[in-house]
């Protein structure tokens, strides 16, 4: 069944590659820390970013595949004003060869503040990772890709 599954993810991006432009990402994993007091429940607090030495090796260049979305959002006093939705698909295949693990950890799946994604040297704001067919298998989840989309 996992050879099957595998064969899945290879067809998925095989058909990705004819429809995406190939490119590079970078994630950097982060633990975020904040102190307990009011003023960090309301976003008036300082955060600061954890890093170790360990730490600074959790930077990971993948491949991956994009698409951008142009709509026209609203006319505004000086032109046309649009929305551009990127939607980036990254191979668990990829991340097991790059980070060790096809899956990102759970702290990030639970927050997206811990993670920061780099796209053709900006810093983009990460609106939602989708697991593309998940299944469950051999006590964890599989899926085809994850499509992270960006705004």
């Amino acid at each position: 069944m996992r050879a099957r599954y595998e064969k899945m993810q290879k067809l998925f991006f095989s058909k990705v590659t004819e429809s995406s432009n190939p490119s590079k990402v970078r994630l950097t994993f982060k633990e975020v820390t904040h102190d307990t007091a009011f003023s960090s429940f309301t976003g008036d607090g300082t955060r600061t970013t954890k890093l170790d030495a360990n730490e600074a090796e959790k930077s990971y260049l993948l491949s991956c595949f994009y698409m951008r979305n142009v709509t026209d959002k609203q006319r505004e006093k000086y032109g046309i004003d649009q929305d551009i939705n990127t939607v980036i698909y990254i191979s668990p295949l990829e991340m097991k060869r790059v980070m060790g693990t096809d899956t990102f950890p759970v702290e990030v799946r639970n927050s997206y503040s811990q993670i920061e994604l780099s796209f053709f040297g900006k810093v983009e704001e990460i609106d939602s990772i989708i697991e593309l067919e998940p299944l469950e298998m051999d006590g964890g989840i599989m899926c085809i890709a994850y499509q992270i989309n960006v705004s």
